[in-house]
């Protein structure tokens, strides 16, 4: 969701862009009740488990909006999925018939508590079935300067295989002399989340494999520093720094991809790097897509990708 878009100017607040939001975030609201069944509503007992997270997130919802101590009662004692969503989505209507900036804040919580009940589908393979994806494939450059050329979107899974059969990982030429030293101790030929069997490549997403060719155009995912830098010398090009990104990330009104990975960013200084953003499924950590976090360039965390910038 682009909140910029929607927090631009008070006249952005008119009924029919504030009805389209709405839309979107009921939209959510019922595919994530779908998911769940009544097991998930508390979990395991006495096990830790991201479902006790459930019915704290909907707790949340009701006090960001106007709610009676019996929709409270009524929340947290029933099963009934149906009947909890009913209550959420009264406590929201009533906001959205106010229409107002106060309205749209409380939106933008909301909007926030949502992404982290999506996570919880994620992880525990539930049948979410909202399309919250990218159109992961259109491919375009962004002029930021003539000294600054950035690609629109990520680095896919199709992209970097072509790096793969071309046994890069063997050659010492596109790795930096720290690169060099990680790759010499590293057991693969490839992403460490790849695998192949059959004469077929497999990316183990979680607990399961997908074959690649089924999910060649999303983005690449659990990939280092050096092997992103590599891939990047492999097709003449440069990671960006955190302020490309910055200005990509909150000046740039032409579709493109954010929020989806923490990307890796540039730095020939130290074996550690930033990695920008936050995204839609690991805001539990990062809560902000212009947050930064520090790792070891050898960590292939999920989550880690980056986009190229082109050499000029």
């Amino acid at each position: 969701m682009n909140y910029n878009y929607f927090l631009k100017r008070k006249e952005d607040l008119c009924k029919d862009r504030f009805a389209t939001y709405y839309l979107i975030l009921i939209k959510k609201i019922e595919s994530i009740m779908e998911a769940f069944s009544r097991k998930h509503l508390d979990g395991p007992p006495d096990c830790f488990s991201f479902f006790t997270k459930v019915r704290t997130s909907f707790l949340k919802i009701l006090k960001i909006f106007n709610f009676s101590y019996n929709e409270k009662f009524l929340l947290l004692n029933s099963y009934n999925k149906n009947h909890i969503k009913n209550i959420l989505i009264s406590c929201i209507m009533k906001e959205f018939s106010v229409s107002n900036l106060k309205s749209l804040k409380k939106f933008l919580q909301l909007e926030k508590i949502l992404e982290e009940l999506i996570i919880i589908c994620h992880f525990f393979e539930l049948p979410f079935t909202y399309n919250f994806n990218i159109d992961y494939y259109n491919k375009k450059i962004i002029y930021i300067n003539k000294q600054n050329i950035l690609s629109n979107n990520y680095v896919t899974n199709k992209d970097f295989l072509q790096f793969v059969n071309s046994n890069c990982y063997n050659d010492s030429t596109l790795w930096s002399s720290d690169g060099l030293k990680w790759v010499a101790s590293y057991p693969k030929n490839h992403p460490y989340f790849w695998e192949k069997n059959g004469g077929k490549m497999y990316i183990k997403k979680f607990n399961r494999y997908y074959e690649i060719e089924k999910i060649f155009n999303q983005p690449l995912e659990n990939i280092s520093y050096y092997e992103a830098e590599a891939y990047c010398n492999f097709m003449d090009c440069d990671l960006p720094t955190v302020k490309d990104l910055r200005y990509l990330y909150n000046g740039y009104n032409t579709k493109y991809q954010k929020s989806y990975l923490w990307e890796w960013t540039k730095n020939d200084i130290d074996k550690f790097s930033k990695c920008y953003g936050g995204s839609y499924f690991n805001n539990l950590i990062i809560n902000n897509i212009n947050d930064t976090c520090d790792y070891d360039k050898s960590a292939q965390h999920f989550f880690t990708g980056f986009r190229l910038k082109k050499k000029v």
